[in-house]
């Protein structure tokens, strides 16, 4: 009997034993080991770096060792290939299957670094090498073309001069100006993941002169309430131009990566900032420590992913925004003002039930199971609401190994197994203390409810024209998101 057929056999005599679940590596050594072959890894990963000889997945010859990737670097599999495109496959149960059938193939080689006796030869056996990736720990700039620019406007952020007019806006160009407006102001904040805006529009006479970039104040009874810079501008005829500005929080949209450990999110807040030249304000500390990530994306994601790390750890959320020129984050619970809104101080309202947007009774999770090569769900049910609703599901697939997915499909049903409330209140008495993220207390008869509760301003448009000063502001909380 050739060293192949000691190896195969062995490994065919253990279909159907679970000893071997979570002990690929081993499986394949003892199989080789029954043949007098030698060799010793401790993981599917690290025989891969040392004996992978071939990426071809035709003509994996019998006795060879197949590996596997799994969700991270650090994780793999292996099998043990009998030929004809089979193997003998130590999962939950040894079982003989098809290569092709288990996922993420990175190629074989031989146990030990050896070609056992009677093995098939193989035309690119010694051709290509497989190298394990190495986990990324770590970024280094290797290249910078050009230098980095000095922004040339400081002037206007300290820029005190009124004209004691209710409202004012300025824009600096070298020189500061207080441009003719025509027509309202409007100025919009959101309580996450947007920056703040500005659109106005200005008489284009032979003073103004201003451009992209330009820094804008607007200042209401003699207090700065937005500061940022023209992204925008447009033209529906010769004698106006409208434009469009938005605070810091803007530059958030910048693409990166971070890899980071062992900081809050306050402290990834400040790094970023310092990393692109913003002007920070008061950071509250927000304690938890995250032990290590590597982020990839929006700035705006990579701080919204430690947002939310802090909050599943804390029970703490926090809101961040531009403090007219400073960014800001604060405790939710520090927003607080104190407004109350009922029907007296608004034109109206618009209030929307529905089961179309954001409502899931069912959770479905997916996560793979590298070592058995199987997909395994779990699944959260809101029977109730699928009586009445039909199934409405939601489903994620998770690549965290390590995660709570009871907890997580538990939290989830309870956050959208609920029907959607929306409401925004229109036309109200206008207020600067009121922006993305404040609290205020609304008192409001609704027809299939009263609503009595504080609730949290997702977003907040504030319209001057004139001398009116009116707001329309999006609530969510209690029923309401």
């Amino acid at each position: 009997m050739t060293q192949v057929e000691k190896i195969v056999s062995w490994a065919r005599n253990r279909v159907g034993s679970g000893e071997y679940n979570g002990y690929c590596q081993r499986f394949v050594r003892l199989a080789y080991e029954s043949a007098g072959i030698y060799g010793t890894a401790a993981t599917a990963t690290e025989a891969y770096g040392k004996w992978c000889i071939s990426a071809d997945k035709n003509n994996i010859p019998a006795g060879a060792a197949v590996y596997f990737a799994g969700t991270e670097p650090s994780v793999g599999h292996v099998a043990l290939s009998i030929g004809g495109g089979m193997c003998v496959n130590p999962a939950k149960t040894v079982q003989e299957c098809k290569i092709s059938s288990i996922p993420n193939f990175r190629g074989w080689g031989w146990q030990g670094g050896k070609r056992p006796d009677g093995s098939a030869a193989v035309a690119n056996e010694t051709k290509t090498i497989r190298i394990p990736k190495k986990e990324i720990d770590k970024t280094v700039v290797k290249s910078v073309y050009g230098g980095s620019g000095v922004y040339r406007f400081n002037k206007l952020y300290d820029f005190e001069e009124s004209l004691n007019n209710y409202y004012e806006l300025f824009i600096e160009n070298a020189v500061i100006y207080a441009p003719v407006l025509k027509g309202e102001i409007t100025w919009s904040s959101y309580r996450s993941g947007s920056a703040s805006w500005l659109k106005f529009s200005v008489m284009k006479d032979d003073i103004i002169d201003f451009r992209e970039g330009s820094p804008v104040k607007l200042r209401v009874n003699g207090k700065d309430v937005f500061f940022g810079y023209v992204f925008t501008k447009y033209r529906r005829d010769k004698y106006f131009i409208d434009v469009i500005a938005y605070d810091q929080l803007r530059y958030l949209k910048n693409k990166d990566s971070y890899i980071y450990e062992n900081k809050k999110y306050s402290e990834l807040l400040k790094m970023i900032a310092n990393d692109f030249n913003l002007r920070i304000g008061e950071i509250c500390d927000t304690g938890y420590v995250i032990e290590r990530r590597v982020e990839e994306g929006t700035l705006f994601d990579i701080l919204a992913n430690a947002a939310d790390l802090t909050y599943k750890a804390t029970g703490k959320s926090y809101v961040l925004y531009d403090d007219s020129g400073r960014i800001v984050l604060k405790k939710s619970e520090d927003m607080k003002s104190d407004i109350c809104i009922d029907e007296s101080q608004m034109q109206g309202y618009e209030y929307k039930t529905s089961i179309d947007k954001d409502v899931y009774n069912k959770i479905k999770i997916a996560r793979d199971n590298d070592e058995t090569g199987e997909r395994e769900f779990y699944v959260y049910n809101g029977a109730e609401n699928q009586e009445f609703w039909g199934v409405l599901q939601y489903y994620e697939r998770l690549s965290d190994k390590d995660a709570d997915i009871g907890l997580k499909g538990k939290t989830l049903l309870e956050k959208y197994n609920m029907l959607y409330r929306g409401l925004t209140i229109k036309n109200v008495f206008g207020n600067t203390q009121i922006r993305g993220g404040s609290k205020v207390y609304v008192k409001l008869e609704l027809g299939d409810m009263l609503l009595a509760a504080e609730m949290t301003a997702e977003k907040a448009v504030h319209h001057f024209d004139g001398d009116g000063y009116f707001m329309d502001i999006t609530l969510s909380g209690g029923e309401f998101r």
